[in-house]
């Protein structure tokens, strides 16, 4: 393979990736529109890592209250938590959860805070809609579905499952839209990319694919 035809393939990739990208913002921008409360999900084992300002900025352009969901909590010793807690509750309403253990599962806050906004700010709406937005792989389809107690969309450990978005009834005259990941930098190292989940293994080569193990 000669040096125009190597260049012409990275260019096509990156040419991919951001047409995908832009796509995944329409969706997102979609949902932040249509919804009354945005639940920013955020993976406990890497908080900052899934912390994004330009969706934050949106949310706030938007005047969407944002509540933080401290998704995957039962993965990190509780004292972690505690401090991810103290952390963002200065400029945030946050909730930690997981969907395995039933009694600290924090599936009675979400509930009481869902009822909570319903009832003080918006109770004269007769359809009160919650997004949920995050990068990918942080547990948003896993929450919706632990939230609704069935399966309702699909979970799945590999990027890009959630192609649009996905609106489901949780109860009555309460509804969730489900959203495509977020990909935050298309240009990031992809070493990053892969710790974080974010990028599938099949979509690097198998020269990045050696070096990322020589790390």
């Amino acid at each position: 393979m000669n040096f125009s035809s190597v260049l012409k393939n990275g260019f096509s990739l990156k040419t991919e990736a951001k047409k995908r990208n832009r796509r995944i913002w329409v969706e997102v921008i979609k949902v932040l529109t249509s919804s009354d409360i945005i639940f920013f999900i955020l993976d406990a084992r890497d908080p900052l890592g899934c912390w994004c300002n330009l969706l934050k900025k949106k949310i706030n352009n938007a005047k969407k209250k944002k509540i933080i969901i401290l998704n995957k909590s039962d993965l990190v010793p509780r004292w972690v938590i505690s401090k991810w807690i103290k952390i963002f509750s200065k400029d945030n309403l946050i909730i930690a959860f997981n969907s395995h253990k039933k009694k600290f599962s924090g599936k009675g806050s979400i509930f009481n805070l869902i009822r909570h906004f319903k009832r003080s700010e918006f109770p004269l709406k007769k359809n009160f809609i919650i997004g949920i937005i995050g990068y990918p792989n942080v547990g948003k389809s896993t929450l919706i579905n632990s939230l609704k107690g069935k399966k309702v969309v699909l979970a799945s450990s590999k990027t890009g499952e959630t192609k649009v978005w996905q609106f489901i009834k949780l109860f009555k005259n309460i509804y969730i839209i489900d959203s495509p990941g977020i990909i935050p930098n298309l240009f990031a190292n992809d070493s990053i990319k892969l710790i974080r989940g974010y990028l599938g293994f099949d979509k690097i080569s198998k020269k990045k694919f050696r070096n990322f193990f020589d790390l």
